[in-house]
Formats: structure tokens, C-alpha cells, sequence
């Protein structure tokens, strides 16, 4: 069973967000939050497959709050919540860990179950205009590929798949090739670049900085 918690601090946009959750039969709503500070200190005990972020939370940040989960607990998916589509923030939450960024202006709510299910899974989750502004961040690759450790043509194709945003499911389909085997060719990726997240490695193949794995 998928579980799900939020961290929210409208409460109008939170009760509807419980409401939609505790709804969905083949979702356990687990614990809902106005601040990151509440939900860190929780999250020990209360542990979820995915939590929603809002990125404008008082306090502590939501792309900080997303950094310190992902931290703390890599395997819990983290998906960002926002009214906010600047390229700055979008590309802070991915480094920090987020492995989907909705924007709450188009999400309907059978989107954002949708989008819950993909993390559940292992996918990422965008709204297409957040997908598109990723495209046009990485449209460039790095100016300097020397010692950029070399993917093969398939594992090229898997990457670039994932930078606009598809699903496992949608890559294997596009490239005529199985689940698995989309995980294999991912896992070979995240060896050769020293990452640990589709995320990491997405921005170390376009030429983005993050901290390589040791």
C-alpha cells in the first residue's frame, strides 16, 4: 500500500488535499503538516512512500525541508507542491531531492493521484509546463565532456526520456524495450556518473553541479 503525507501550510488547500487522499482507496493517507519543522520531527516514527511539499512553507523552506528528508530518508519520493515555476526553484528542488514538481494552478486532482502513483514506482512526476522548462535548462550538454564518463547510445536515449519527464512504463514503450530493462540501463547510468538519483544524473549529463556519490 502507498502512503502519503503533506506538508502544507494553507489550511484551506491542506483539508482538500486530506480529503482527496483519504479518498482513494488504494492510498493510506498517513500524516498531514503546516511546517517542515513538524514533519522532520515526525517523519522517524511516521515514515511515508511519498510526501508533498510546499516549497513557500514558513520557516525552513520546502526545498530545504526536501533536502534534509532526502538526506535522512532517500527511499521516501518527495514531490513539490507550488504555485512557483521559475527555473530557479525548479531546478533547487531536483537538486535537492525531488523526484516530482506539480504546479498547484493545472493539477487536477486525478494528475496529482497520478503523479503520486508514478513516485510510488520509481517514475518522476512533472506538470508539463514544468517539463518543458526542464527541457529548455538542459537543451545545452556540458561545454567540457572530458572527463564525463561515456554513456552508450541506448543510455543516452533513456536519459534524454527521462529529462522530459516520462514514466518508466512511457520510456519502455517509446524505446521498444522492457521495464527491467529501462532499470538496468538506469542503474549502469547512475554508476558511470557517480550519482544517486535519476535527478543527479540528469544534471551531471547536461553539466550541472551536484555532489558526486564517493
Amino acid at each position: 500500500m502507498i502512503t502519503v503525507s503533506i506538508i502544507e501550510d494553507e489550511p484551506a488547500i491542506r483539508s482538500s488535499m486530506v480529503a482527496l487522499l483519504s479518498g482513494t482507496e488504494d492510498l493510506t493517507f498517513l500524516r498531514e503538516y503546516s511546517n517542515a519543522e513538524e514533519a522532520l520531527q515526525d517523519l522517524p516514527a511516521n515514515k511515508p512512500t511519498v510526501i508533498m511539499v510546499d516549497i513557500g512553507l514558513p520557516g525552513m523552506s520546502g526545498i530545504e525541508c526536501a533536502a534534509h528528508i532526502h538526506a535522512l530518508y532517500p527511499d521516501v519520493q518527495i514531490m513539490m507542491s507550488t504555485i512557483l515555476d521559475d527555473d530557479d526553484n525548479i531546478m533547487n528542488a531536483l537538486k535537492a531531492g525531488a523526484s516530482g514538481y506539480i504546479l498547484k494552478s493545472s493539477a487536477r486532482p486525478s494528475k496529482i493521484l497520478e503523479s503520486i502513483h508514478d513516485l510510488a514506482l520509481g517514475g518522476s512526476a512533472m506538470s508539463p509546463e514544468i517539463a518543458r522548462k526542464v527541457i529548455t535548462t538542459f537543451r545545452q550538454p556540458a561545454t567540457s565532456t572530458a572527463t564525463m564518463p561515456a554513456l552508450t547510445p541506448r543510455e543516452r536515449e533513456v536519459l534524454e526520456c527521462l529529462a522530459k519527464g516520462l514514466q518508466y512504463a512511457e520510456i519502455a514503450g517509446k524505446l521498444f524495450i522492457n521495464i527491467g530493462t529501462v532499470q538496468r540501463h538506469l542503474h549502469n547510468i547512475y554508476e558511470k556518473l557517480h550519482v544517486r538519483t535519476r535527478q543527479e544524473a540528469m544534471m551531471v549529463f547536461w553539466g550541472k553541479e551536484v555532489e558526486r556519490k564517493s
